[in-house]
């Protein structure tokens, strides 16, 4: 048998979310949703995380069948919202971001990052609070050798706020690294996509993610 198939699997989206709520005691705001890839069919492995107060932390990670993530997201509303994160099969998390129909959020180890305020206005850490008109786009960028990725806020005054970014030291560490690993290690173009469709901003992907 498989290390993977000892795994306890969450099949009950509804129950598991009464187990894990007295864990959110004293949260304000979380989020929770499924990271890049698991690697089992019709499995997703989940994240349950405290934003509010911080710093983030990780309360709760586990499997859970695809089609409850759903049910176990619905069933942690309203402190909850539905979100993603940058997580593969077993890496930490480092980035997680909300998806629609909750208004956009992206945290990191540190706190909030971006957030989508009331009255038109978008809070980015790196920029501070500006109108969601002064934003022209997002992008989800890529270095020519792979190693470099990031996701950038393009402002109308010429400024690109990047949002998050990271160093995949792997693509040289790892001699069978190919575009089959770029399309599952896919947490850049996910977070661009969910950030146009949260601000209604154009989107930009480099080639190689398209």
């Amino acid at each position: 048998m498989a290390c993977e198939d000892r795994i306890e699997v969450e099949e009950d989206g509804a129950a598991l979310a009464a187990r894990l709520a007295p864990r959110l005691a004293g949260a304000t705001l979380a989020l929770a949703g499924p990271g890049q890839f698991f690697g089992r069919t019709g499995i997703e492995r989940v994240t349950l995380l405290r934003v509010e107060p911080g710093p983030p932390e990780a309360l709760w990670e586990g499997a859970v069948v695809r089609e409850e993530v759903a049910a176990l997201q619905r069933a942690l509303a309203p402190v909850t919202l539905p979100g993603e994160l940058d997580t593969m099969h077993a890496t930490a998390w480092t980035t997680a971001w909300s998806v629609a129909p909750s208004p956009a959020l992206v945290v990191d180890r540190e706190g909030v990052v971006l957030r989508a305020l009331g009255d038109g206005l978008v809070w980015l850490r790196d920029a501070g609070a500006l109108p969601r008109d002064a934003l022209r786009g997002v992008e989800a960028t890529l270095s020519a050798d792979w190693v470099e990725r990031a996701v950038v806020i393009e402002v109308g005054d010429g400024r690109r706020v990047v949002v998050a970014c990271c160093v995949e030291h792997i693509v040289h560490l790892d001699p069978t690294y190919d575009g089959l690993d770029l399309l599952v290690d896919a947490w850049a173009p996910a977070l661009a996509r969910a950030l146009s469709v949260g601000l209604g901003l154009p989107l930009t992907l480099a080639p190689d993610y398209r």
